[in-house]
């Protein structure tokens, strides 16, 4: 039997790229950093998937990708359907229902082995960037007081 012909990286590259008509359109500088322009008709584009998202990143130090994922499925349920990672230290989560999306955005400081994650919804021109955090907000659930201290 005979084996057959390897390919190699070059040729394979070569013919992805046969059929595709690509411009190059050059970025602008905008307060001293270069911006990609995007077109209209490729925001419009944007997979659907991806409004479905919540983006996070953890306040100083990075932790496991399966201790995060066990513990938002833990906290979510069914409702976590997918959990990506960049190599930044981003991750997007899936999540299923725009309600139970809104209560997780709106749920407060939510924290993995003690370490708080900041969230926010994906949205197409979102920047990826970890602010510097001098302090962290904290929510706290108090019940029962007394009107008479409100």
């Amino acid at each position: 039997m005979k084996a057959p012909p390897r390919r190699s990286w070059a040729n394979v590259a070569r013919t992805a790229l046969k059929g595709y008509n690509l411009s190059y359109i050059p970025p602008t500088r905008l307060n001293d950093k270069l911006v990609v322009n995007l077109f209209e008709e490729v925001l419009e584009a944007t997979d659907p998937f991806w409004f479905d998202c919540v983006v996070r990143y953890f306040v100083g130090k990075k932790l496991p990708y399966k201790l995060i994922e066990s513990a938002l499925k833990h906290a979510w349920g069914n409702k976590l359907v997918d959990m990506m990672a960049n190599d930044q230290g981003f991750y997007f989560f899936h999540i299923l229902g725009s309600d139970f999306r809104r209560k997780v955005l709106d749920g407060g400081l939510l924290t993995v082995a003690r370490v708080p994650l900041i969230l926010q919804q994906w949205h197409p021109l979102l920047e990826l960037k970890k602010d510097h955090h001098t302090s962290v907000p904290v929510w706290v659930r108090l019940k029962n007081i007394p009107y008479a201290l409100w």
